[in-house]
């Protein structure tokens, strides 16, 4: 009796002195980024000015309007305003909204501002349901920015939108992880006790791998034509799609990141066969700049960027680190 009441107290103190620990070095973050859904939709918390910090991401702020689309301090002398559709790599994770590679691009010479209606895993299905929940007028952007992530959308596709497939927060849990900063941490570890689906793949569709170049180009002309229906159905006239080549997602450093996420045979395949990744995902690139030439579609489509010595990518995950933002920014 006398060993388990101990142990009850070492771990209450434990749970004491992480909870002290977090408050002490990050005393105005999150520890997890403020999205929950709302009728379908992800969202930001809105109207906020929000940091986050948490284990492998550099502390960033969240500045967020009345819609709870990430912003930029708005500047009265900006002359346009800009808007930026995607998941988690549009949104800029992990880094200021100053340092994100659009809003590097869109001010090289001018003034402008960057909304960005994005979260992690976002889709097109949520989207959609954000343009049946709300007003906007898309159309009093100068231009709107849509990024394609070829795995999601690929994976939804398949599989359509699974409600809380990662985002699994909601407002209350928000607000309770204001309070109580170790909330999200012991979440996460009960999730994964509960070998809850988090997906980790970057550049790799098992979709594509026996699929023949015709079958690609019918699938990626499917994805597109549903954007240019969304495009249609909120009157959007003013568009431009932004691919970030998926190619770049594989390398050995990020396979390394992963590999707990893999079985041994897996990760070992995927070590011996990361040159055929690259080429059929260079590959796929062309049948998709193919389509976007065919229907007259303004694209951008980032290939060649250079390495040099640093990362591209965050320290553990695939998301762009600053120095891969400024990269993109420079190849644009």
């Amino acid at each position: 009796m006398r060993y388990f009441s101990y142990l009850i107290i070492t771990f209450f103190s434990s749970i004491l002195l992480l909870e002290l620990s977090l408050r002490l070095f990050d005393s105005n973050c999150y520890s997890i980024l403020p999205i929950y859904f709302e009728k379908k939709h992800s969202t930001f918390l809105k109207n906020q000015n929000i940091c986050v910090k948490y284990t492998g991401h550099p502390k960033s702020i969240y500045i967020t309007n009345e819609l709870g689309f990430r912003i930029n301090i708005k500047n009265e002398t900006n002359n346009k305003n800009f808007l930026l559709i995607g998941d988690s790599q549009a949104l800029g994770y992990g880094v200021n909204i100053e340092d994100h590679f659009l809003y590097k691009y869109l001010n090289k010479k001018n003034s402008n501002n960057l909304e960005i209606m994005a979260a992690p895993h976002n889709d097109l299905k949520s989207i959609q349901a954000f343009s049946i929940n709300n007003t906007l007028n898309y159309n009093s952007y100068e231009k709107v920015y849509v990024m394609l992530n070829l795995a999601m959308d690929i994976d939804r596709f398949f599989f359509g939108w699974r409600e809380n497939w990662n985002i699994s927060n909601t407002y209350n849990e928000l607000q309770l992880s204001k309070y109580f900063r170790i909330y999200p941490y012991l979440k996460i570890i009960y999730l994964k006790f509960k070998k809850y689906h988090f997906t980790i793949r970057p550049a790799i569709n098992p979709y594509l791998d026996y699929a023949s170049d015709d079958e690609v180009e019918v699938l990626f002309n499917q994805i597109v034509n549903k954007y240019l229906n969304f495009f249609d159905t909120n009157n959007i006239k003013k568009y431009e799609f932004i691919i970030i080549a998926p190619a770049w997602y594989i390398d050995n450093n990020q396979i390394s990141k992963f590999k707990n996420f893999y079985s041994e045979k897996e990760y070992l395949d995927l070590k011996k066969n990361i040159s055929y990744y690259n080429r059929t995902m260079q590959n796929h690139i062309k049948f998709l700049e193919k389509i976007f030439i065919d229907k007259n579609l303004n694209h951008n489509i980032i290939k060649n960027i250079k390495k040099e010595d640093e990362d591209l990518f965050q320290i553990n995950n695939y998301h762009l680190s600053k120095y891969g933002h400024e990269q993109i920014a420079n190849s644009f």
